[in-house]
């Protein structure tokens, strides 16, 4: 795939800004959009040191492209969620940290995404809704998973079930975003914020981490954070030891 319709790569120093550029449709999830993600986080070795989505436009993503969904089979629909589920798991296994920068808001399927990055920062102003039950449907990309283990199952029952909106102010206190920041020049300052925080930190160590965390609440889970906690001992991590043990005794 040379060429992608619906997402449009922008190198930034060490990493990358990857848009979501549908605005006339508010970046649906389209079958185009999903599948020219999934082409990209295929990459065996992404050359970055961060990955940020943003949205062009209006927003950061509405939900499913209502239009593609509102005439599909069922086999088509379960293949739908499918190639989500697919494309969030393309992007737990990525070696380096995915952050949604999230304005405007994060809807539906747009949320969906959102939630399966690493890291979400937003706007103050941005909002965040799961409306699928208005339209008697629930969430397909793997909301009532990733959303219930943020925040809890009656919280996420709740939101689902009501379909409320979701303030920048009350994502940050229930811990489904990160960190706000102003509007004004929002996506210069999250890239100068990551390059900040990425270009110090060793690849292999953020690497390892997003490993063992991936494990949790699995029985591979202390075994990842042993194996990846002795790997990194022995290399880079006992010589910045002992440089900081020679300062302390100077």
């Amino acid at each position: 795939m040379d060429h992608y319709q619906q997402i449009e790569i922008e190198i930034r120093g060490n990493g990358c800004v990857l848009w979501l550029n549908n605005p006339a449709k508010r970046n649906a999830m389209s079958s185009v959009l999903i599948e020219e993600l999934m082409h990209f986080f295929s990459q065996e070795k992404l050359p970055y040191t961060f990955v940020m989505l943003a949205g062009k436009g209006e927003c950061f993503a509405a939900g499913a492209d209502l239009a593609e969904i509102s005439t599909v089979s069922q086999s088509e629909a379960i293949i739908i969620s499918e190639n989500l589920q697919s494309l969030f798991e393309q992007m737990e296994y990525c070696k380096i940290p995915i952050i949604a920068a999230v304005h405007g808001y994060a809807v539906g399927g747009g949320l969906e995404l959102a939630l399966g990055t690493d890291l979400i920062f937003s706007t103050s102003g941005a909002w965040f809704q799961l409306p699928e039950v208005n339209f008697s449907l629930i969430p397909g990309g793997g909301a009532t998973q990733r959303l219930t283990e943020i925040i809890g199952r009656r919280s996420a029952f709740f939101y689902m079930l009501t379909a409320e909106k979701i303030s920048a102010a009350q994502a940050l206190q229930m811990g489904i975003i990160q960190k706000i920041f102003s509007v004004d020049d929002f996506v210069n300052q999250v890239v100068a914020y990551l390059s900040g925080l990425t270009d110090k930190t060793n690849p292999a160590t953020v690497s390892l981490l997003k490993r063992a965390i991936r494990s949790y609440g699995t029985s591979e889970g202390f075994i990842a954070e042993s194996r990846g906690f002795a790997q990194l001992l022995v290399g880079e991590a006992q010589k910045k030891i002992r440089k900081f043990l020679g300062k302390e005794s100077s």
